[in-house]
């Protein structure tokens, strides 16, 4: 019969319990160590990559404005590969797709500079599809929307442009809209170029796009053949953070293949992004000047004037494989040393980082063209 007054009884019990209390106590601390590692690696996270993190993939219509007819090709281009291999455009979430295809006009050349710059590597390849015998296609008026919905399946994406002088807006918004439902409701995806100028008024396009994304052109860096910049408009307020504007450069490997490399955007000139990356890894700025060949005031403008400073707090770091890069054309032994971490990426990564069939500009060097294409004369 238990007696709750029997020492023995008592001291066992407190014994037991006693026993318990240490084991949990233990697992308490192990918790609350993981829970407090766990705290710290999430603050140390840059806040580029947790405001990243949060961006909703697209789902409507991207529409895409360019004022440079000359970079349309290759803008198509680059973005398939960025879709294909990346599943991003300028850190816009895409849901994988099966297939792209492009719909072009059979009297345009275009599609014929676009299989030029198509990437190798991208699989499957894109596919095309010619529209009647005319010189240009809209997909953005009723009849060039009814073609546009037949390529319109699950999970695959369909590529079009137009010129924005052949654009009614009215036409154009109502069209827009029955799109968007229709994207919606296929699982499709679509992608609409708009070749424009600059005295061309596009804000009413992106009262109505529910994506809209600014495409224009940058100087590529040492060893690129071309640069574009990728804007996207409705990521404005995370820019500040390197969010919304993506770089892509274009490059030809020995076969005469082009593949492209992405980074966050630093500046249109390949000359401050140089200065950034030096004055980044703690290098003074006349110095940079000295080594660049450019006025101390000239450089110091060209850093002020970026939304992303080199002392920034938002992770953006020097991208991989640049030391490598502009070592061709500088000697960067003394303010960019090469026990850095960078000077081991790019000989060590053949391919770009945060995709596993995008090349990495350090690889470049092997091609002839890239050899000839880093020499001085071709940079500022």
């Amino acid at each position: 019969m238990a007696n709750g007054n029997n020492p023995a009884a008592t001291k066992s019990d407190t014994m037991l319990a006693d026993s318990t209390p240490k084991a949990t106590t233990s697992d308490s601390l192990a918790n609350s160590r993981e829970s407090r590692v766990a705290v710290a690696a999430q603050a140390a996270e840059p806040p580029a990559t947790k405001a990243r993190a949060e961006v909703a993939p697209a789902k409507r219509v991207v529409l895409v404005t360019l004022n440079d007819p000359t970079i349309l090709a290759v803008s198509i281009a680059a973005m398939a590969n960025s879709i294909l291999n990346d599943h991003m455009i300028a850190d816009l979430p895409v849901d994988p797709v099966s297939a792209i295809t492009i719909l072009s006009p059979s009297g345009s050349r275009v599609l014929d500079a676009v299989k030029t710059f198509t990437s190798k590597d991208v699989e499957p390849q894109p596919k095309t599809v010619l529209i009647g015998h005319c010189n240009s296609f809209n997909p953005l008026c009723t009849e060039g929307a009814h073609i546009l919905k037949e390529h319109l399946n699950p999970g695959a994406c369909a590529v079009a442009y137009v010129e924005y002088k052949n654009l009614k807006r009215d036409e154009a918004t109502g069209v827009l809209s029955h799109l968007n439902a229709a994207v919606e409701q296929t699982g499709a995806f679509v992608i609409i170029f708009v070749v424009c100028t600059k005295k061309q008024d596009t804000a009413w396009l992106r009262t109505y796009a529910s994506e809209f994304v600014e495409v224009s052109k940058c100087e590529p860096g040492p060893g690129a053949q071309m640069a574009i910049l990728l804007t996207n408009v409705f990521l404005t307020d995370r820019h500040a953070q390197g969010i919304g504007r993506v770089m892509v450069e274009a490059f030809v490997d020995s076969d005469g293949a082009y593949f492209y490399r992405s980074e966050p955007f630093i500046a249109e000139r390949a000359i401050i992004r140089l200065a950034w990356c030096l004055r980044f890894k703690g290098a003074k700025m006349e110095p940079i000047a000295k080594l660049v060949g450019l006025n101390k005031s000239n450089v110091s403008r060209g850093l002020d004037n970026l939304l992303i400073p080199s002392s920034n707090e938002v992770g953006m770091k020097a991208p991989k494989g640049s030391r490598t890069r502009w070592a061709t054309v500088y000697n960067l032994d003394e303010l960019w040393p090469r026990k850095a971490p960078d000077a081991c990426v790019a000989g060590n990564t053949a391919k770009a980082p945060g995709s596993s069939k995008t090349h990495d500009s350090g690889q470049t060097a092997k091609s002839a063209s890239v050899t000839s294409a880093a020499s001085p004369k071709t940079l500022p």
